[in-house]
């Protein structure tokens, strides 16, 4: 890996263990309502946990997060 890439990962993984907790919440606007994804409010509510490193997520999905947070 290249220094930039070193450096974004480096924020993601935890620097005492080498991992990191990446939470996938894409699927809620192209698939519909899920199980934890009926709206925008209920993964904001829980991405604060102390174990969660990253999050993968549409930027529509990005956008809503960041109003109700």
């Amino acid at each position: 890996m290249n220094g930039s890439k070193l450096t974004r990962w480096s924020r993601v993984v935890n620097p005492q263990t080498g991992r990191g907790l990446i939470i996938p919440i894409d699927h809620g606007l192209t698939s519909g309502a899920m199980d934890g994804l009926r709206n925008s409010a209920m993964p904001a509510r829980w991405l604060n946990h102390p174990s969660i490193t990253a999050v993968v997520a549409h930027k529509g999905m990005v956008a809503r997060l960041n109003e109700t947070g």
